[in-house]
């Protein structure tokens, strides 16, 4: 499955949609397809992809994020240059003793990225895409 960015779709189901009959928030947990889709009294809120195996036992995404008629795939070795080439500055970020994150908005969309790092180097661990409350002004794409 690819998300598409513009288009607010994963899988067929829409970012601010009503996807599932269920109440309280909930993240159905995809393991072996390396996400987990969450909502909030049914309707979709957010999508944690993972880059790393193993990372909180799940598997490497194997899908794409298409963003401005591009396909991209993304995998452990992406460095943080490579994703701000993509969306852009970032609206938000650190660098502690062991991750880096970055947060950019893009089409009303929140975009979190994140890194771990250590002495070994630096693995690409998640992007985690939710709808912007407002907080945070459009990054720079």
């Amino acid at each position: 499955m690819d998300f598409l960015i513009e288009q607010h779709l994963f899988g067929g189901k829409k970012l601010g949609d009503r996807i599932a009959a269920t109440d309280g928030i909930q993240h159905d947990k995809s393991f072996k397809q390396g996400y987990s889709i969450a909502t909030d009294n049914g309707i979709f809120i957010g999508l944690f992809l993972n880059f790393t195996d193993g990372n909180h036992a799940f598997k490497n995404f194997e899908g794409a994020i298409e963003f401005k008629g591009r396909k991209f795939n993304f995998r452990e070795n992406t460095t943080v240059q490579q994703i701000e080439a993509i969306f852009g500055t970032a609206v938000d970020g650190f660098k502690d003793e062991v991750e880096i994150s970055r947060r950019f908005v893009v089409f009303d969309l929140l975009i979190e990225c994140s890194w771990y790092h250590d002495f070994d180097g630096i693995s690409f661990t998640y992007i985690s895409i939710e709808r912007n409350d407002g907080f945070y002004q459009t990054s720079g794409t």
